[in-house]
Order: structure tokens, then C-alpha cells, then sequence
């Protein structure tokens, strides 16, 4: 038994040195020597014993020692859990195959197509093997801002419908209005068209004459490419409107551009309640369109206070019709509208029929 403990680590010490730690007994000729540990001072501030048995300070590596290897498993209960995980395998497949069998029976499921309950007050707008397409609306009866739309899918394809070419009072308002739906094979959907205020009122649409509207549908394949696509005509719905009322034109409408088919006004800076900068705010213009042709103008270039700017305007104009559309401000760097010196764009004017044409240097005036 060892007379003396390590003051380093607490070992058994013989006096001399520590079989754990290394540790010696400082002497004369150890500081003479300038005794280091791995390049390092061996330096003992207390050689009071530390609570730290078998630890080696300097984290030197220990004595290899041989680890018993674990018990093996006997013969007889390895081989009972390996009967009692083929007898759980032989159970769940079993069970699985079964029900396999019994699903293959069911009945496919049928659409649920009278989970919607159609208006009795409606008028059918579309109605083959193909859809059933029913309005709620009753022509001279009604005037409202939004139009149940009730769909019925025969087919066995998904669709879908989209608006286009909404005019109210000979106002196309596809900007301010719209119905999108998505339908199901064999599904009853009630979807609306719907008028925004703000349109109405930039068209200065007191009441109601008459709306006329378009649907297309369209299937998409597995790669999101068009399948199919149906342009379903034109639909038109009469309003109560007063026998003597008459539609004026909008007013403080500033004329930009003119020729023999087309005129292009500026109507507005628009700005909702929540809009506090530039690119939160619209322009609103309107285009009369008096050529039996449909036209899509959009921007070569828009220049403002004299560069280029991201500001993007694009719009789809029936033939003989008036159309308000907008172009968003997004990108254009501004905060207020006093902050606008020019506003200058160059416009390009396609025909559906015909050879298109560039109209250059249309000045807004959107600060006067």
C-alpha cells in the first residue's frame, strides 16, 4: 500500500514520482534542471489533495486497458426472437393483402355534383355535354357589383374558366373585374363576377344598362401545357337602369393621343386610402377603340424626369369599345407625385389583323 497520495491528482504516490500524472516531488535538482511537461512549466500552485482521483491535469494518455467483450446471445433466444419476427411479417402481410382485396371491390366515388344548389331566379348562359354554365341574374331585374356564376363540368378534365372583355355600359373594365375558377371533372362550382368600385366610378357608371362578358376554359396537362382550350362566346346581361338615363363620358379626361382609330386619354393618378408612396399608385388611362379590330398596346420605353424606368403598361382593347386600364408605378424610385417632372412613353399598338405601329413621346401630365 502506498505511504503517500499524489498531491497533484490524489494517486497512490510513492514519493518519488506519480504513476498517473508524472508528477515529482519538487527538489533542488528538479529546479535546476528546469523541469517542463511537454514544453511546458511544471508549476504546482497548491498541493493541497484535489477530489480529483485518477485525472491527469495535463490530459496525458492513460494506460491502455483491455475492455471485456460483451456476452454473446445464447443459441436459444436469438432463435425465439427470430421466429417471432417471421411469425409479425407473416401477420402484416396478411392483413395487408386482404385489405388489398376488399379495396378493390368499393365502388368509385361519385362527383359531388348537387352539393351546390343551383338559383331559381338564374339565367343560363351556356349549356352542352361539355358544361352548364347559369348566371344569377334576370335581365332588367337585377343590378349589382357582383354575379353568382354557377358551373357544372361534364367532362372528365378539370377546366379552367376566365373572364375577359367585361363591359359595362360600353366600358371595358377587365382591370377593375373578373371571374377565375378552377373545376373540377364531374363538380358544381358557384364562382361571381365581379365589378371593383373604383372602375365603375373612373367610368363614372351611376347605373346599370348593360353587361356583356366572355369565358374561356382551358385544360392543362401533366407538364402544365394547354390541352385544351374553349372559347365559349359572348355573354349578355341587361340591367335596370332608367329608361331616360344617359352614360357621359368620364370626366377631366386629358386627350394624349389621337388618330383615325384610336384616341389614348389620361384619366388619374389613383391612390387608395393605404397607398403612401409612387410605386404603391396607379395611372389610369382610357383607350377608345373604333376599329373592328381587337389591340394590345404596350411600352417600348417610359421615361422619367429624362431615364429609362422599370414602370411596365400593357393592356387588351375589344374592337369598338372604351377601355379604362392602368399602369403600375412599382419601380419607379419616387416618393410623391410632385417629385415627377416628366413622365414620357413610347407605346407600341398591335392589331389582332394587321401590321402594329410605335407611338413615340406621349407626355402625361400627371402634376398638372
Amino acid at each position: 500500500m502506498a505511504k503517500y497520495v499524489c498531491p497533484s491528482c490524489g494517486a497512490p504516490f510513492d514519493g518519488k514520482k506519480c504513476r498517473n500524472c508524472a508528477y515529482e516531488s519538487f527538489s533542488e535538482e528538479i529546479a535546476h534542471n528546469l523541469h517542463v511537461h511537454k514544453g511546458e512549466p511544471l508549476v504546482i500552485k497548491d498541493t493541497t489533495r484535489k477530489r480529483v482521483p485518477y485525472k491527469d491535469p495535463f490530459s496525458c494518455p492513460g494506460p491502455r486497458r483491455e475492455t471485456k467483450k460483451s456476452a454473446k446471445i445464447t443459441g436459444l433466444p436469438k432463435a425465439l426472437l427470430i421466429i417471432f419476427l417471421i411469425i409479425f411479417l407473416i401477420n402484416v402481410l396478411t392483413w395487408v393483402f386482404a385489405a388489398i382485396g376488399d379495396h378493390a371491390d368499393w365502388p368509385e366515388p361519385e362527383p359531388s355534383a348537387e352539393s351546390v344548389s343551383l338559383p331559381l331566379n338564374g339565367k343560363t348562359l351556356f349549356d352542352d355535354n361539355r358544361f352548364t354554365i347559369i348566371a344569377q341574374w334576370q335581365d332588367g331585374k337585377s343590378d349589382s357589383t357582383y354575379i353568382p356564376v354557377y358551373i357544372i363540368n361534364h367532362t372528365d378534365k378539370a377546366y379552367d374558366f376566365s373572364s375577359k372583355n367585361v363591359t359595362v355600359n360600353g366600358f371595358c373594365l377587365d382591370d377593375f373585374s373578373g371571374l377565375y375558377a378552377q373545376v373540377q371533372p364531374g363538380e358544381t362550382l358557384e364562382s361571381g363576377l365581379h365589378f371593383s368600385d373604383q372602375g365603375l366610378q373612373l367610368a363614372n357608371i351611376a347605373q346599370i344598362q348593360q353587361i356583356s362578358f366572355s369565358l374561356e376554359a382551358t385544360a392543362f396537362g401533366k407538364d402544365y401545357s394547354v390541352a385544351d382550350s374553349l372559347d365559349l362566346g359572348t355573354f349578355t346581361l341587361r340591367g335596370n337602369a332608367a329608361a331616360d338615363y344617359i352614360q357621359s363620358d368620364m370626366p377631366g379626361g386629358q386627350m394624349l393621343y389621337s388618330d383615325e382609330t384610336l384616341t389614348l386619354s389620361y384619366v388619374a393618378l389613383w391612390a387608395n386610402d393605404y397607398d403612401e408612396k409612387l410605386e404603391d399608385m396607379e395611372l389610369v388611362f382610357c383607350v377608345e377603340n373604333s376599329s373592328g379590330n381587337d389591340l394590345s398596346i404596350f411600352d417600348e420605353q417610359i421615361q422619367v424626369n429624362g431615364e429609362t424606368c422599370d414602370v411596365s403598361l400593357w393592356a387588351s382593347v375589344p374592337a369598338n369599345s372604351k377601355t379604362l386600364f392602368t399602369a403600375y408605378l412599382y419601380g419607379i424610385n419616387l416618393d410623391r407625385p410632385e417629385d415627377i417632372e416628366s413622365f414620357i412613353m413610347d407605346l407600341n399598338v398591335c392589331p389582332e389583323d394587321g401590321d402594329g405601329y410605335l407611338i413615340e413621346n406621349i407626355s402625361v401630365p400627371i402634376n398638372e
